[in-house]
């Protein structure tokens, strides 16, 4: 049996998941692009 807490701690982890990936998803590309010049050179 599902606990009624559980289903508001997920719907609460899964906002905080979207927002952290939202400010983590800005940092990445930076990294990628490098990465790419990387393998170009490669």
């Amino acid at each position: 049996h599902h606990k009624k807490g559980d289903a508001g701690k997920k719907s609460a982890k899964g906002d905080a998941a979207k927002k952290a990936a939202n400010r983590f998803a800005v940092p990445p590309p930076p990294r990628l692009v490098v990465n790419n010049q990387n393998e170009e050179s490669g």
